[in-house]
């Protein structure tokens, strides 16, 4: 839906939301699972003290490897796995690899460079070998010629993913632009944004032609439209511009 905003996006963590009561909540299973695991009495951790921790991690992730990073020596975590709290999901096995690197459960001080790089780097191989993390396999329409053909397969070689010649083994098949990607914009700036759920009087808001880390709590005042979009269910294989690739380059962020 169009929305008339002045507001930039931003990727950064609202820490004032991880705060919420609400919100530590979320994190029981996922604290009593550690306690349990690592064999800490009670008073070692909170539900709090856990979500802040994530908070953090989710700013971490994209300090070191975001759009505006020097540094990008991997692909940046995927926002779903900053909100799987079930016992052996996903958060449970960040703050767990956090605490044995690190041996503490908060964020007292920053990280170097390289513990920053060396954690994201721990935490991306254990998410693979759980099956929290998997990678597209990629078929380019023959359409697509040099030199854009070459640039997508070392985008995609970059970022991990595989390609295949056959059409039908693939997750996602690249087929050239027919029509404009951007829409286009009015007198006013206009952004194209996603409504996903309500909470009180605000409203989170997805961003069209940004990755999920951009997705931004408004308030209700803010949104022109604040109803919720719903979107069918998906099936098969994924259609895409090759904007899909060479934006996820610019962002570093699948």
């Amino acid at each position: 839906k169009q929305q008339n905003m002045t507001e930039r996006r931003s990727s950064n963590v609202d820490f004032k939301a991880y705060k919420a009561v609400s919100v530590a909540g979320r994190f029981t299973s996922v604290h009593t699972q550690l306690l349990n695991d690592l064999n800490l009495v009670p008073e070692t951790v909170t539900r709090s003290d856990l979500a802040t921790l994530t908070a953090h991690l989710i700013q971490l992730n994209e300090d070191a490897l975001g759009r505006k990073s020097n540094n990008k020596a991997l692909t940046k975590l995927p926002m779903k796995i900053f909100h799987d709290y079930s016992p052996n999901g996903s958060v449970y096995w960040m703050i767990r690899t956090f605490y044995q690197n690190f041996n503490r459960f908060n964020f007292t001080g920053p990280l170097s460079p390289q513990e920053a790089i060396r954690y994201l780097k721990d935490i991306q191989e254990i998410l693979i070998k759980r099956g929290f993390i998997d990678f597209p396999c990629i078929y380019i329409s023959r359409e697509i010629k040099d030199p854009l053909r070459s640039k997508l397969n070392q985008i995609i070689k970059k970022h991990k993913a595989s390609t295949t010649t056959s059409k039908k083994n693939a997750t996602h098949i690249i087929e050239p632009d027919k029509t404009y990607d951007i829409p286009p914009s009015s007198i006013e700036p206009v952004e194209y944004i996603r409504t996903l759920q309500h909470q009180n009087n605000l409203v989170l808001v997805h961003w069209w032609y940004y990755p999920d880390s951009y997705d931004s709590w408004l308030t209700s005042t803010d949104v022109n439209d604040t109803n919720i979009d719903v979107i069918p269910a998906h099936s098969g294989q994924w259609v895409v511009s090759p904007r899909w690739l060479t934006d996820l380059d610019i962002f570093n962020e699948w």
